[in-house]
């Protein structure tokens, strides 16, 4: 016990890490903490990981993650959870009780910016125990700026509601040349991410116009041949992670047409500003903060094809050069992670600092 109690000085981190033999692993949630771990460990941060994706198996996951989770929460002062829905109102919901009785400090880091839809639709009881829980929290982490707008609506400490936006690093190559009409997307091959009204629109753009999509298959429909056979839109494959900046130099304008109602701050939004590429997306979750219409990109209302066909055709030499540099500049005022990544690392050091 002695041994134990003499351990207790590290931060203890939930989440879910891409995993490189596993392109599916790959998406918002999971890049953004490898984002942060990788601060983590530049700074020299002192912390323990759970990898909440570690294993394809579920019960050798769940295996895994109850006897990774004992050892934490006792060598551990805080015990920071990065989660999505499910790990909100699962693993969050029914182990945060034992880091409070344990006398832990919990930070709550919510990824997306549907969470308070999903709390209303909650059964009552789970309702109520869940912000019993978030009320007892020391930092809350939420990755829109709605979500901090709401939070005195919620809970008793306000105060405490932090904005962790997704965030990236600052590329090293960065401005545009000459707009030569190429459009990019790259997410998720799944039909909530827009890519049919993409496809339809691409067909009908003129001759000198490029469309091209990159991401892993989850629709089986996309990565059948004759989806794309005849069509002006061109898929090109699964991209690795460390490929996506030097994938989207090659192109102008990245689009991302979804209708997905819990889209948060999707990340390949800010890399592709990060680069001066300026974003084309419609007015759905969390988007919407992150565009400046007609300076950094333009938004379209989902399902919109002819609207989406207008702001494509609506990007010319004459504003191109504009919005890409204003593109760079909106990044590194809200999602320079160098910057974001340090606030929050304060705020935790502070808060295990007043144990």
């Amino acid at each position: 016990m002695f041994l134990i109690l003499f351990m207790v000085k590290k931060l203890l981190i939930i989440g879910a890490i891409p995993h490189i033999d596993d392109l599916k692993t790959y998406g918002g949630t999971t890049i953004l903490m490898k984002n942060f771990l990788d601060y983590c460990n530049e700074h020299h941060y002192k912390y323990q990981c759970i990898d909440t994706l570690k294993s394809k198996n579920e019960i050798i996951n769940l295996i895994h993650f109850g006897f990774s989770f004992l050892w934490g929460i006792f060598t551990s002062k805080v015990v920071m959870y990065n989660v999505s829905r499910n790990g909100a109102f699962t693993m969050f919901y029914y182990t945060a009780p034992f880091c409070y009785r344990l006398g832990r400090k919990v930070v709550f880091r919510k990824f997306g910016g549907y969470f308070l839809e999903q709390l209303e639709n909650c059964p009552a009881k789970k309702r109520l125990n869940m912000v019993k829980l978030l009320n007892q929290a020391s930092i809350l982490c939420f990755e829109t700026k709605k979500l901090i707008r709401e939070a005195p609506k919620l809970f008793q400490h306000s105060e405490r509601a932090y904005w962790f936006p997704n965030c990236r690093k600052p590329s090293g190559e960065r401005g545009r040349s000459d707009f030569k009409k190429r459009f990019v997307f790259i997410s998720r091959m799944e039909e909530n991410k827009g890519i049919d009204h993409l496809v339809n629109v691409a067909d009908i753009l003129p001759e000198d116009y490029v469309v091209h999509l990159y991401g892993p298959l989850i629709d089986e429909k996309y990565g059948n041949p004759d989806y794309f056979n005849g069509r002006k839109a061109e898929y090109h494959g699964v991209l690795k992670m460390e490929n996506v900046p030097d994938t989207l130099k090659r192109y102008d304008v990245l689009v991302l047409p979804s209708h997905w109602p819990t889209e948060g701050y999707p990340g390949v939004l800010m890399e592709a500003m990060s680069l001066g590429c300026p974003v084309i997306a419609t007015h759905i979750g969390g988007i919407p903060e992150m565009i400046e219409e007609g300076k950094n990109g333009l938004l379209v209302k989902p399902h919109d094809e002819n609207g989406l066909r207008d702001a494509i055709l609506s990007i010319s030499k004459e504003n191109y050069l504009m919005m890409s540099a204003h593109s760079i500049a909106y990044f590194e005022q809200n999602y320079n992670s160098d910057i974001i990544n340090e606030k929050v690392c304060q705020a935790m050091t502070l808060v295990e600092k007043n144990d």
